[in-house]
């Protein structure tokens, strides 16, 4: 679980940049999002294909950097508004003058209408397109940084969620068996040091039930601050979504390199460094190509480890399958009455064990297939 921790510092730390308190989920519907979406966002339930909505939407991060763009974007906005009502109301007159043959005044009021308009209104507006460009070169990033960050923060939360089952298990094991331990010690067939070890287990049975529920609580905490809620709410956090098989068949490092290239930031600026003379662009034209290998070999790295996570996952199935199928019977042997509760508990345990390996390994292989389609889209550290 080490990759999501580094994830939790990782947004944590986006979060230092953001002077603002955190915004209540009161943000008005943006104009290109349908109802149904919208109804969605506000259901207090995070689904994984809402996570980019939601940073668009109430991440503390995105809405300040977006606020800084707004507030020199709406000027030129309002000034646009204002102009082209103008230019409107010129050209009205203009006509009733012509109407009336007052020729004079429809050449006065027609000539300020193309003045305010091609010499007024068309430069703001191209200045306005330009800032708008700026905006997306700046949030695009932000937004595909931040919802890789709170993908891989709610695949922790659910590997976490995936092992509450078993350790909850665990305990009712721990428990049964400290009293059955002090039982057979009023019949004389256990020993103090017996009741003293069982006891031990059931404690660190329960400190560890008790630090995954803390787990699963910081990373709810983290989870709601990323997508606008108070920290303490209690939103329900939804499933992730198998892994697509045929994502892994698609996956093509050397092809793919082209597009990642074209996404990453680093490579970005690299290609602004002055390559005049042959010093300057000798350096600039090595800085490229180290860092171009460098992103081959990590979308190489990043391909290998989806692979090795696919043989992984199909292992813990066969495993899972076979599991399931002892635990069929010894559920019936149960019912039975064929095994008593301490054994009936054991082979739980060793069951829910498997279904928590498979689990994790499904989980694990979507999160590497992400990392993977991340990389592409730029979204990658760099060794």
């Amino acid at each position: 679980m080490r990759k999501w921790k580094k994830a939790v510092a990782f947004t944590l730390a986006l979060l230092l940049f953001v002077s603002v308190a955190v915004p209540a989920l009161a943000v008005e519907k943006p104009e290109d999002m349908d109802e149904a979406t919208w109804a969605r966002l506000q259901d207090n339930k995070l689904e994984y294909d809402e996570i980019e909505d939601m940073v668009r939407c109430y991440n503390p991060t995105y809405l300040q950097i977006k606020g800084q763009f707004n507030l020199n974007t709406e000027p030129m906005e309002d000034a646009i508004r204002d102009l082209k009502q103008e230019v409107r109301e010129y050209r009205e007159s203009a006509k009733q003058l012509k109407e009336e043959d007052d020729l004079i005044g429809y050449v006065v009021f027609t000539e300020a209408a193309k003045v305010i308009d091609k010499d007024v209104l068309t430069p703001i507006e191209k200045g306005l397109k330009a800032a708008k460009g700026a905006e997306k070169t700046t949030t695009e990033p932000v937004t595909r940084q931040l919802t890789a960050a709170i993908q891989q923060l709610m695949n922790g939360y659910n590997q976490t969620q995936a092992s509450i089952e078993l350790i909850n298990t665990a305990v009712e094991l721990a428990e049964a068996a400290y009293a059955s331990t002090v039982s057979q010690r009023s019949l004389g067939m256990a020993t103090d040091t017996a009741v003293q070890d069982a006891q031990k287990a059931l404690l660190s049975a329960r400190n560890q039930q008790q630090t995954l529920n803390n787990t699963l609580n910081s990373l709810r905490q983290n989870l709601c601050i990323l997508i606008g809620m108070p920290y303490d709410a209690l939103p329900e956090i939804g499933g992730i979504p198998a892994p697509d098989m045929n994502e892994i068949l698609v996956m093509n490092p050397e092809q793919d390199l082209v597009r990642a290239v074209g996404y990453n930031s680093t490579i970005k600026s690299q290609r602004k460094l002055p390559g005049n003379g042959d010093a300057n662009y000798r350096y600039k034209s090595l800085t490229l190509e180290e860092t171009e290998a460098k992103l081959k070999t990590k979308l190489l790295s990043l391909h290998d480890e989806v692979l090795k996570n696919k043989t992984a996952c199909d292992a813990a199935w066969t495993a899972y399958e076979s599991a399931n199928l002892v635990m069929e019977g010894n559920q019936l042997k149960y019912q039975l009455g064929m095994l008593g509760r301490l054994e009936y508990l054991q082979t739980k345990v060793a069951y829910l064990q498997a279904k928590m390996t498979y689990d994790m390994a499904v989980l694990t292989l979507k999160q590497s297939i992400e990392n993977y389609n991340w990389a592409v889209q730029g979204v990658v550290e760099l060794d």
